[in-house]
């Protein structure tokens, strides 16, 4: 037994580790309640996770395993104006963490994905098929302004996701203008066959590309609230305990800060 609880703690040590352990003990309705409270946030309420997020985390992990330890002393302590902590506001906090961690694991993961050169050339060559194609619909369209501003704004397309949803809306034009645009004879038909084949084999980045974002949204949420329960729990633990108290410093969240060295002086 003992040499299990020797392993625990050296678990701990390691950034993130425990924190996972957590999350694996979560049930499934629990990382839901989470993740439901995170996306209500407006987005001007979320704040963007620091880049050293790794190392926060072990130390929010251990702020919320001392505030459960510690929760006769900071339930006790008077909140006013706001609202007394409670024991379901301790774990929920947890909670917060646990998911935060996996969230954070996750927006990882997709950012390890390496550029693609092969990617980028397939956007070129995108971009060159669809600027004939779009010559040639405003050429037959001259006359006609509003088919004449939405060219303007689709040859303005930048990324992979425009170049995606830009050879939709083409292929969606020229079916509607098919017979008006048979006159064409610079072969811009085959030249959007080769823009739509093109859209096609990027389509699976793009959506990558899009879930990661909504991946990071959901971390910086889930951030943004297990930061707001870590900070009432530091108010009232600033209050419970004398100062001083060893056990202020495991409510710190971020590292103390460097004394600066006193400059060197000469005789």
């Amino acid at each position: 037994m003992a040499q299990q609880r020797s392993t625990t703690r050296r678990g701990a040590t390691h950034e993130g580790e425990a924190t996972s352990a957590t999350v694996k003990a979560l049930a499934p309705d629990r990382i839901a309640a989470v993740q439901a409270a995170a996306k209500a946030l407006s987005p001007a309420e979320v704040t963007r996770a620091p880049g050293a997020l790794r190392a926060r985390l072990t130390r929010m992990q251990r702020a919320t395993q001392t505030a459960l330890a510690k929760v006769e002393a900071l339930v006790a302590v008077p909140m006013a104006p706001d609202a007394p902590l409670t024991r379901e506001e301790l774990q929920r906090t947890a909670d917060l963490v646990a998911v935060l961690a996996l969230t954070n694991a996750d927006v990882g993961a997709a950012a390890a994905q390496p550029e693609d050169a092969g990617v980028l050339r397939e956007e070129k060559a995108g971009r060159a098929h669809q600027a004939v194609v779009l010559r040639g619909i405003r050429h037959v369209f001259r006359g006609d302004r509003t088919v004449r501003q939405w060219v303007v704004k689709v040859g303005r397309g930048v990324g992979l996701a425009d170049l995606v949803s830009d050879a939709d809306e083409m292929q969606a034009f020229w079916a509607r203008h098919e017979k008006a645009l048979s006159v064409l004879t610079r072969g811009e038909r085959e030249h959007l066959k080769k823009l739509v084949a093109i859209a096609d084999g990027l389509r699976p980045r793009v959506q990558a590309t899009n879930e990661a974002t909504g991946v990071r949204r959901l971390r910086d949420a889930v951030y943004t609230l297990a930061s707001r329960g870590i900070a009432r729990i530091r108010a009232a633990a600033a209050y419970a305990f004398e100062p001083g108290d060893p056990v202020l410093t495991t409510f710190r969240t971020t590292p103390p800060r460097r004394k600066k060295k006193a400059a060197a002086t000469t005789g």
